[in-house]
């Protein structure tokens, strides 16, 4: 194999590869969408602004204001 066909070939891999990393980077930010819940308790002791939100143990959110009726 010549020379130019290895640096075309290398070429080409260099490409597909940076092409891969930005989709896989930029892919998660196009469908993420914003949520937002609001809940009513008659107790939320120990509920504060900041705190993580999980479902089943993963963190799906944070709690952005509390507000005492």
């Amino acid at each position: 194999m010549s020379k130019r066909a290895l640096m075309i070939g290398a070429i080409v891999v260099i490409a597909i590869v940076a092409l891969v990393t930005t989709a896989a980077a930029v892919a998660p930010r196009m469908w993420h969408r914003n949520i937002t819940v609001t809940a009513h308790f008659q107790d939320a002791v120990g509920l504060y602004p900041g705190n993580a939100v999980s479902v089943l143990g993963m963190q799906v959110g944070k709690v952005d204001s509390v507000v005492n009726k």
